[in-house]
């Protein structure tokens, strides 16, 4: 399983906007083949601090997502949204305890 995880600090002008993209992001990506899990998230303290935390079956399938016309997309807008370039993590998970 491989893990994906992003942090983007908006614009305080941008918040809505972020928000809106990430929101549109995770349900796109709740149809692709090969996703898990899609998180997006918001700091409970700094409200221009969002998270996103995806789990796909295998580094294709991660790939095939990256690779999508929406991604690309969100990532261009993110350009004039975010105040510094998002922070990513990839991690290759070899270990998985789901409650039950």
């Amino acid at each position: 399983m491989m893990i994906f995880t992003a942090l983007l600090e908006a614009k305080p002008a941008s918040v809505p906007q972020v928000r809106s993209i990430l929101s549109d992001l995770a349900e796109r990506a709740a149809r692709e083949v090969g996703m898990i899990s899609y998180y997006t998230a918001v700091s409970c303290d700094e409200p221009t601090s969002f998270r996103v935390i995806e789990c796909y079956r295998d580094r294709q399938a991660w790939q095939d997502h990256m690779g999508s016309a929406h991604v690309s997309e969100a990532l261009m807008a993110f350009e004039d949204l975010l105040s510094a370039p998002p922070v990513t993590t990839e991690l290759d998970c070899f270990a998985a305890h789901p409650a039950p």
